[in-house]
């Protein structure tokens, strides 16, 4: 999900191309149902839309963006803290 957390919402369609994976509308469905910092959005369009809490969006991001270096990003958030 790292891949689709620089979207602003995200429906079935764009999951799915963003990730490769055919499940993961049932994914972001599971994480919705479980509370896990991800809310469906109501749309009069028949689709079903997801958005990201941008907590969880921001975390998301900057892991991808630091490949998995978790020492990496803890030092810069902690300096970020700290200012």
């Amino acid at each position: 999900m790292q891949r689709c957390a620089i979207l602003h919402s995200i429906n079935e369609t764009l999951a799915t191309a963003i990730t490769q994976d055919k499940n993961s509308a049932k994914k972001l469905d599971e994480l919705e149902k479980q509370g896990l910092f991800i809310q469906r959005i109501d749309n009069n369009d028949g689709d079903i839309w997801w958005k990201f809490h941008p907590i969880l969006s921001s975390y998301l991001t900057m892991m991808a963006i630091f490949g998995g270096n978790s020492t990496l990003f803890y030092l810069l958030i902690s300096r970020r803290v700290a200012v």
